[in-house]
């Protein structure tokens, strides 16, 4: 068995629970590729991403395409380590970064779409900013770590 700072099943149970290989890795003091080797030889590694914890709504046909789904599937797939094209990340993280600054938090609802109201800690975009944070900080480490070996 490999040598791993936390139980399979442990890192297994979060994973199954939509958190992001940044949070786990952070949670049990690992790196996001020592999260993603585990997934990998313990075979429990996801194919697709699910955003159900950055778009929690159903969300009618007609509002899928709009500026907050796209950048909130977009932001997703980062925080999950899938690929995103390097200019749709950038306008994501522009959109969140201005809503945070703003003060502002988004709502959804099937007749009106999607609505601003005042952020609150806890509020959506607030878990959205903390997750994408945690990404971008890992990223920050992991490159360190690697500028520091090579």
């Amino acid at each position: 068995m490999a040598n791993y700072k936390a139980h399979p099943e442990e890192i297994r149970l979060d994973f199954n629970a939509g958190l992001p290989y940044a949070v786990i890795a952070k949670k049990y003091g690992m790196t996001v590729g020592g999260v993603q080797q585990a997934a990998e030889r313990e075979g429990f590694q996801g194919g697709n991403v699910s955003h159900k914890s950055f778009l929690p709504w159903i969300i009618a046909t007609e509002h899928q395409h709009s500026r907050e789904a796209t950048n909130l599937r977009n932001l997703s797939r980062y925080v999950q380590f899938a690929d995103v094209p390097e200019v749709k990340l950038n306008t994501a993280l522009r959109w969140l970064l201005s809503q945070v600054e703003r003060g502002l938090d988004i709502d959804y609802d099937r007749d009106c779409g999607f609505t601003t109201k005042p952020l609150a800690p806890g509020g959506h975009l607030s878990a959205v900013h903390e997750n994408v944070r945690v990404r971008r900080e890992s990223e920050t480490t992991e490159n360190a770590a690697d500028s520091a070996s090579t």
